[in-house]
């Protein structure tokens, strides 16, 4: 197995990250208050994990493959300021479209779930990579 994150139970492997923790919330008894058992938050819970995953993710690799990465990544040469700007442009533009979908306590429910661990880590990696202050995103704030 090459991929990573990559989750191995008996002869059984898995990857992504969001189909891990879906599982492990789901078979464990300890975890399942994280991915409660009802339709309703299942839809809550997997539209903000797509959002990362289909919105938000590809604009923090790409970022980061042609500003952070660079040349050592394939690229002839490091794009021009006005370039890196517009792509961390596209980085705050998610956010603020993910902020704008926040109306609960935590980020799908009034509850921790397994959505928020992939909110964390995607914050976690923004504030590393690109130097984004979360205090810019009140709600975001609050909620970190």
């Amino acid at each position: 197995m090459t991929k990573v994150p990559c989750y191995w139970e008996d002869d059984h492997s898995m990857i992504e990250s969001g189909s891990i923790l879906r599982y492990l919330a789901s078979s464990i008894d300890e975890l399942k208050h994280l991915y409660p058992a009802d339709p309703h938050s299942w839809h809550a819970i997997d539209s903000l994990m797509d959002f990362f995953c289909t919105t938000f993710w590809p604009k923090l690799e790409k970022y980061y493959l042609r500003v952070k990465v660079g040349p050592s990544h394939g690229h002839s040469k490091l794009p021009r300021p006005l370039e890196q700007k517009r792509l961390l442009n596209e980085i705050h533009l998610a956010f603020k479209q993910f902020e704008s979908n926040l109306h609960h306590k935590f980020g799908a429910l009034d509850q921790m779930t397994i959505a928020d661990l992939q909110i964390l880590y995607g914050i976690v990696i923004v504030r590393k990579v690109c130097h984004i202050e979360i205090s810019e995103y009140p709600k975001l704030s609050t909620w970190y």
